[in-house]
């Protein structure tokens, strides 16, 4: 944590760019502010900003940015990873699944990319940390959307050792941090940052917010993301405070596709086919689930971590079923899922019943057998307009942090000389994820009838996925880092 003032004029624009992995071309999405009509002159930027770069192959690329032995002593430096609480992860992973159909749906990519890859980790973690000086409707409307009522001190920081911990044997890396920026004309509470550094280890910030200032803050996230990320940000003349969180996740598969059996073959995209390179391995043994009814099947593909990617195949013509509808996705990515059994069942069913949200669900079936498994080589860079996640937001029941009007945000920064009432003013997240032979690199319902059980599980499954597909990379304690939907290729 370190503090430093300084006295000259800011900028008049937020510009925060998608990352762009070292070594490739210069395309990046970008996104420009623009005042609407109902912005003051003090506003909070929530720059939920994150990389998914996991395991690329080849030269030049963050997969070898640390040679074997320094990667090495890299990891034995961390402390060992501890159990994050149950109820921060029911926290986390309940907000997951609520937010997720809202940006999942394809329009909300800034570049129209109809593939989407959100982390809603990032969110809750930015959101969690503005919450801290948050009162009144403000904060009860953040901590019942984040599930974070009750959540105390010890919960908070599980989270972060869940996730940034050393696990023995594992080469695998994932990494969240926040900071704290705070125009140095004005002063942060000491309850806030008590609170910020305490449950978050977010580090400090007081400067003038000045070009110096948007280097420094592009240069943090550089430096968090391991060099994948790195935004051109542009502060405004009404911001008066900045959070950034950063997500990574370098995951190794526990068992690596080989590239000798990587083929080109047809995925029937939502829009086109196109030939692709498919990877393919048959597992011995892999966590496989599937609904009575044949509406969706499931593998989970392990990291050396403990963490996994689970990829959920929905039947041809109802991938927006599950993409869509908060409930259905819960159901299908968590049910008999390791998360739910604590990984310590091989076989597991669950009856048909109701999801979420009251809707009849058929039966599911789970096991660990062998995995015959056909998965594309992908990548997905988003950038998110701030519309879009205030949109998805203020549906989720956050609705007053976003107007000057309303947003109680009185435990943040000390009244005196500010020009207004604190409000949220944008909430902006670029995410990347790249998928390969080594690793993960970071409408309406209808509602089902069952009256039978489906079949049994096989003793070897075949799992083509060749059709739109959705996606969940997980830590060991079963957060969801990233959600994320792949219709066409």
């Amino acid at each position: 944590m370190s503090t430093r003032d300084h006295d000259t004029t800011p900028s008049t624009t937020v510009t925060t760019s998608a990352p762009t992995a070292p070594g490739e071309g210069s395309s990046r999405a970008s996104h420009t502010s623009r005042s609407p009509s109902r912005a003051k002159r003090v506003r909070i930027i929530l720059a939920a900003l994150l990389a998914a770069i996991i395991a690329i192959g080849g030269g030049g690329t963050v997969w070898w940015t640390l040679g074997g032995g320094a990667r090495t002593v890299a990891l034995m430096r961390r402390e060992p990873a501890e159990p994050a609480t149950q109820t921060a992860i029911d926290a986390v992973t309940g907000f997951a699944y609520r937010s997720a159909p809202g940006f999942l749906d394809a329009a909300n990519g800034d570049d129209g990319n109809v593939n989407v890859n959100y982390s809603p980790t990032s969110m809750w973690m930015a959101l969690a940390l503005a919450a801290q000086g948050a009162g009144g409707a403000t904060r009860t409307q953040l901590d019942e959307t984040l599930g974070a009522k009750g959540l105390g001190d010890g919960d908070y920081t599980s989270l972060r050792s869940s996730v940034n911990g050393r696990y023995d044997d594992a080469r695998s890396v994932m990494d969240v941090h926040d900071s704290v920026w705070v125009d140095g004309r004005y002063t942060l509470k000491d309850s806030f940052r008590r609170a910020a550094q305490e449950r978050f280890d977010a580090d400090v910030e007081s400067l003038a917010f000045d070009a110096r200032a948007e280097k420094r803050m592009s240069e943090w996230i550089e430096d968090n993301t391991h060099g994948m990320l790195k935004p051109d940000i542009r502060l405004n003349a009404d911001t008066v405070m900045t959070i950034i969180d950063t997500v990574y996740a370098d995951g190794r598969w526990e068992t690596p596709f080989e590239e000798t059996n990587t083929e080109d073959r047809t995925f029937h995209g939502a829009s086109r086919e196109r030939m692709v390179p498919m990877m393919a391995h048959t597992f011995d043994s892999m966590g496989y689930a599937q609904a009575a009814d044949g509406s969706w099947r499931r593998v989970s593909i392990p990291f050396d971590n403990g963490g996994a990617l689970t990829v959920l195949l929905p039947a041809e013509g109802r991938f927006d079923e599950f993409s869509s509808d908060a409930a259905r996705l819960e159901w299908a990515m968590s049910t008999c899922s390791a998360r739910e059994t604590g990984g310590d069942a091989p076989t597991c069913s669950e009856k048909a019943g109701t999801d979420a949200a009251g809707n009849a669900v058929p039966e599911v079936e789970a096991a660990s057998t062998s995995v015959d498994l056909k998965l594309p080589r992908f990548s997905i860079e988003n950038a998110f307009s701030p519309e879009s996640a205030e949109k998805t937001l203020r549906a989720l029941g956050v609705t007053d942090a976003f107007s000057q009007g309303t947003a109680d945000f009185s435990g943040m920064l000390e009244p005196d000389g500010l020009p207004g009432n604190p409000f949220i003013g944008e909430i902006i997240q670029g995410t990347r994820i790249e998928v390969n032979e080594k690793g993960a690199k970071a409408a309406a319902f209808t509602q089902i009838q069952t009256e039978a059980a489906g079949a049994p599980i096989a003793d070897k499954v075949t799992f083509d996925v060749d059709r739109p597909f959705l996606y969940e990379l997980s830590t060991p304690d079963g957060v969801p880092l990233f959600i994320g939907a792949v219709r066409d290729l």
